[in-house]
């Protein structure tokens, strides 16, 4: 309702927890560090107390967002007015599990065989129980009973549980002293401080989206602290009620007055759990110095919009005086080849004042000038060419190159197939020789022919050589009969 009127992007003042609008006070920081102290070591319970509205869910939505991409397989209860047996069951199949019996024995084995596959996976398996407070004695032991489980000398499973100030209570007692052993960390949310409810509320506001409106005068956040006591979800209550009565009032600066309403609507519908103070008896009640904390909410410092970009400087001229220092000194910035060929074609005469600083230099052959334009126009990363003064070698042989093939495409390289080819072949003629072999170990009459083969063919080949050398002798005594 009020979020466009104020130009927000949301409510920033919800009643069910975010973990977006997390803000980091001492209480908060010091719990969510005694759960990542639990968490590297693994193992037995993390205990967090508090009264209603302290944080505590936000801190386990924090927890599970801070979890994403991990290797972590978590679980929330949040109904635990159950027996022992019943919360073994809804623990089973929050992670997943599937239970066709109703006998303990079998569901205790499907943890232990989920929580060992978990962990030969390489992930860690953490349950998070809310309201711990109504626990009973014997839930809790087989929660215990679950902690012990163990495998390659690591526990298998790590609980979190969330409560109110009646969980401490329901740990410390005798019966209860195995679990009060394996508690690792304790941590009990309290209230904001007085400059920590001032923090929070801008913390929200400007989470929101929050630019400056509406303003908070001094004394709003005083009656927020009265009405609150620090409690977060109180102080939530309170400043939407208040951002819907100036939205209603068309309101874009809230004073004491406003709080001062609001708190009477609120006792009025009868949702103020005890008589809170007035707004303008809070300050006076109390030994906070509300002055120094309490200085009102707006934004001191407009956002400026950005600069328009400044336009490029123009380039500084190309041809530039030149000294006999900057001579053997590697130029600012290289030269292409046709930059410095119309530096070579300016005309002197032309520019006086070039001119007149030119004859300054003390005249040099006209091959040091030649090597000097040389070496303006190579990139400055490359060093110069170490030619000789008297050198008439070409500069587009000598300058460029070690870079005459620097932008040039590779040419592809013919591609080797006779090798290629003659592997084919050998291997074509090997499966070949070794299909025909396993053929001829298997069929007799194969076999058979194939020796018959082999024998007439080997009569041929003999026949054939030896009428070959025979003629071959002929031939040789027809050439030298004397021989």
């Amino acid at each position: 309702m009020f979020e466009s009127f104020y130009g927000l992007r949301t409510d920033p003042f919800r009643l069910t927890p975010d973990h977006h609008f997390s803000f980091n006070h001492e209480q908060f920081s010091r719990a969510k560090a005694y759960i990542d102290y639990a968490l590297v070591r693994g193992e037995g319970f993390v205990m967090i107390t508090g009264n209603p509205g302290t944080g505590k869910t936000t801190l386990v939505a924090d927890l599970q967002a801070r979890l994403l991409g991990t290797e972590t397989t978590t679980a929330t209860i949040n109904c635990t007015q159950l027996d022992a047996e019943a919360l073994l069951f809804i623990c089973a199949y929050e992670f997943g599990l599937q239970v066709q019996s109703n006998h303990k024995a079998v569901l205790l084995r499907e943890l232990m065989i989920f929580f060992r596959r978990e962990q030969q996976s390489g992930r860690r398996v953490l349950l998070i129980i809310d309201e711990a407070q109504d626990l009973s004695v014997l839930a809790l032991e087989e929660l215990r009973l679950l902690t012990n489980l163990q495998g390659g000398g690591r526990p298998l499973l790590q609980i979190i549980l969330l409560g109110q100030s009646a969980l401490r209570d329901l740990i410390r007692r005798p019966e209860m002293l195995q679990v009060h052993q394996r508690i690792v960390a304790a941590m009990h949310l309290k209230p904001l401080k007085p400059e920590e409810t001032v923090a929070y509320v801008r913390y929200r506001l400007e989470t929101a989206g929050w630019t400056g409106d509406p303003v908070f005068q001094p004394g709003v956040v005083t009656a927020i602290y009265a009405y609150s006591e620090g409690i977060p979800r109180l102080i939530n209550q309170y400043c939407s009620r208040l951002l819907l009565r100036g939205f209603s009032l068309d309101l874009h600066e809230l004073t004491r007055n406003d709080a001062q309403e609001v708190l009477n609507e609120l006792q009025e519908e009868g949702l103020v759990e005890a008589p809170r103070l007035k707004a303008d008896q809070a300050a006076s009640t109390s030994d906070i110095l509300w002055d120094e904390i309490d200085q009102g909410l707006s934004v001191t410092q407009p956002p400026q919009p950005p600069e328009p970009p400044q336009p490029p400087e123009p380039p500084e001229p190309a041809l530039a005086a030149i000294d006999e220092d900057q001579t053997r000194q590697e130029p600012t910035a290289p030269l292409t080849p046709s930059l410095a060929s119309e530096t070579e074609a300016v005309d002197i005469r032309q520019q006086p004042e070039a001119a007149a600083h030119v004859t300054q230099v003390s005249p040099a052959p006209v091959a040091d000038a030649a090597r000097y334009l040389r070496f303006t126009a190579q990139p400055t990363s490359a060093p110069p060419n170490e030619l000789p003064a008297d050198s008439d070698a070409n500069p587009s042989e000598t300058l460029y190159a070690p870079y005459r093939d620097q932008y040039r495409e590779p040419r592809a390289t013919p591609a080797k197939r006779f090798p290629v080819i003659v592997i084919t072949l050998i291997m074509i003629l090997l499966l070949a020789a070794s299909f025909l072999g396993g053929m001829v170990m298997t069929d007799d009459a194969l076999r058979q022919k194939l020796v018959a083969f082999a024998l007439s063919t080997s009569e041929t080949v003999v026949t054939s050589v030896t009428a070959t050398v025979q003629s071959l002798l002929q031939w040789l005594r027809a050439l030298n009969p004397n021989a």
